[in-house]
């Protein structure tokens, strides 16, 4: 099986999955039932969501198109005698994308979805 194949496909799949979410979240005004936002914050409680979504979909829009953008540009550029190199470039491109959209992501998350007073994720206090 062609691994740098595999990868290609979930970058493109991230980067229109990143689209299809950014559009969504701004079309609708809503945070529900996104994929992006971390499972156990409590939205009802939400200071600024109108700025989340504000502050995120350009961030979302751009990542989305370059990850896709690396996954096709990786594909074409397979066929060249610089096969290595390019797949070393795209998918370092890639990953710094997305460590690069998850911190900002969080820190977005923090600012405008966070209650002021303290975080509204449940914690898990389970002892092992």
């Amino acid at each position: 099986m062609d691994y740098d194949l595999l990868l290609d496909v979930i970058e493109i799949f991230a980067g229109a999955y990143l689209l299809f979410m950014a559009f969504k979240m701004k079309t609708t005004g809503s945070l529900t039932d996104n994929g992006l936002i971390s499972k156990g914050l409590d939205l009802n409680k939400a200071p600024e969501p109108q700025n989340y979504i504000k502050v995120m979909f350009p961030w979302s829009c751009v990542v989305g198109v370059l990850l896709i953008v690396c996954g096709v540009a990786s594909r074409i550029l397979s066929t060249t005698d610089y096969y290595d190199k390019c797949v070393l470039a795209t998918t370092s491109v890639s990953a710094i994308l997305v460590i690069g959209y998850g911190f900002i992501a969080m820190k977005s998350q923090k600012n405008f979805l966070e209650p002021k007073g303290g975080s509204s994720i449940k914690k898990n206090n389970k002892k092992f």
